[in-house]
């Protein structure tokens, strides 16, 4: 949707995320990061209601994405992926 900005946080074992302002400049959402493993990448689904970070830990953690923007994690909340993966790519849905 162009108005949302996730960024993985590799050593913080999270994921930040923020709005978009007007003038391009990023706001915090509260909370302003939301736990994961050791996060390496992020992607959003093609219809902007999921996003999936790829844990350098051996898995994907999932979430859904609120009308504002803010990630819930998904039951469960991540699953196994192979060896150490470093990024994860959805498309079609």
């Amino acid at each position: 949707s162009g108005k949302y900005v996730y960024v993985a946080n590799e050593f913080g074992f999270s994921v930040s995320q923020y709005t978009i302002g007007a003038n391009g400049g990023l706001n915090a959402m509260v909370p302003a990061t939301v736990a994961s493993g050791n996060a390496f990448s992020v992607t959003v689904d093609s219809s902007g209601k999921y996003a999936y970070v790829a844990d350098f830990g051996n898995s994907v953690w999932q979430y859904t994405i609120g009308a504002n923007g803010s990630l819930t994690s998904m039951s469960p909340t991540n699953v196994t992926a192979g060896k150490e993966p470093t990024s994860v790519i959805a498309f079609g849905h």
